[in-house]
């Protein structure tokens, strides 16, 4: 009994290893850029230490496009950059499909003040970020 499953492993661990999982695009490079918010949705005004939603919507450019995440950048207190990523295989067939998805986000006021919030856009001609601003006060 032993010897044939001495004889067996190896058989097994040779058909295991050929016949392991493998990417289906081997030659595809995961490609993560920026998308614009759009159709945002932001509280207009705020009180230092309750919960907000903000809401945004951004564009998946076809089928093979999906959300990779949101980087909430704080250049100070009150100063937010909010931009969104997608990420991409290249060379897939995919659908050409545009659609939007919608993403949230919770904020939480410390202090008191007015608070800048910038979504990115896009860029301009020279490759410079654009940014849609919203103030909103947030009172004690």
């Amino acid at each position: 009994m032993i010897k044939t499953n001495l004889i067996l492993l190896p058989v097994f661990l040779l058909m295991w290893t050929f016949s392991g999982c493998t990417r289906q695009w081997e030659d595809d490079q995961l490609v993560i850029k920026k998308a614009a918010a759009l159709h945002i949705q932001i509280p207009q005004e705020m009180s230092v230490g309750n919960d907000y939603t903000i809401h945004f919507d951004y564009p998946l450019s076809d089928g093979c496009t999906e959300f990779f995440k949101v980087d909430v950048v704080s250049t100070n207190v009150f100063t937010k950059h909010i931009t969104v990523f997608v990420k991409t295989y290249s060379g897939q067939n995919c659908t050409q499909e545009y659609t939007e998805e919608g993403k949230d986000i919770e904020f939480s006021p410390g202090k008191s003040g007015t608070y800048h919030f910038l979504f990115w856009k896009g860029e301009d001609e020279e490759g410079n970020d654009l940014w849609e601003d919203y103030y909103v006060e947030v009172s004690e």
